[in-house]
């Protein structure tokens, strides 16, 4: 009987061993391909995972990031929703499943969540960013300067920052703080045609 419950107890561990390595390369090959932006076969590999160590919310929150980029933002929304039941500490989650609002059209939902990111992490550029422009979608271009001027004095080097608010304060008829805007964007980027081209219309008034 001693030999027989070795055996099992053996047979058990070699069980297990083989999953955790399973584990392992499905961990290292979503992290490669998250890397490489290979969208697609991140989730995949998210999903094998899942089944070895459900319920964890970092991978919800990656796999949803993973189905935002592949333009999946209903997949993405399920994700980070169980992402957030699990830990809502965490204010990347709401801004990703925001962003995933915006795409659909759901700007309502988009706006609350990109608050509670806000709350979560007050300092974050990014965060003020992305209100910003969902306010610029909804047509409230005041309330989208403001957060686009806290952005900015959080983290002046986002991305495309300043020709956004330079959209929203010549939406306002604000032309002196556009244009200022723009020539910032150029600046920058001197091949930014969008910058470019909204300079112009400025000029021209």
């Amino acid at each position: 009987m001693g030999k027989e419950k070795s055996a099992e107890n053996n047979k058990s561990a070699g069980q297990k061993r083989r999953t955790w390595d399973w584990f392992d390369v499905c961990v290292n090959a979503a992290r490669r391909f998250m890397k490489n932006e290979m969208w697609e076969d991140a989730i995949e590999a998210f999903s094998a995972i899942e089944k070895l160590a459900p319920g964890s919310a970092f991978l919800h929150n990656r796999r949803g990031y993973a189905y935002l980029k592949a333009g999946m933002p209903e997949e993405a929304i399920a994700d980070l929703t169980a992402s957030i039941e699990i830990n809502d500490r965490y204010g990347g989650t709401f801004d990703k499943r925001g962003t995933c609002y915006c795409m659909l059209g759901r700007h309502n939902e988009a706006l609350l969540d990109y608050t509670r990111a806000i709350e979560r992490y007050p300092d974050c550029g990014e965060f003020h960013a992305n209100r910003g422009i969902c306010y610029m979608d909804m047509g409230d271009y005041a309330s989208a300067v403001a957060d686009l001027d806290k952005a900015i004095d959080l983290d002046n080097e986002l991305k495309g920052i300043y020709y956004y608010r330079g959209e929203a304060h010549l939406a306002l008829g604000n032309y002196k703080q556009a244009l200022a805007d723009y020539d910032r964007t150029l600046e920058l980027d001197p091949m930014d045609m969008n910058a470019y081209a909204s300079r112009m219309l400025v000029i021209a008034q």
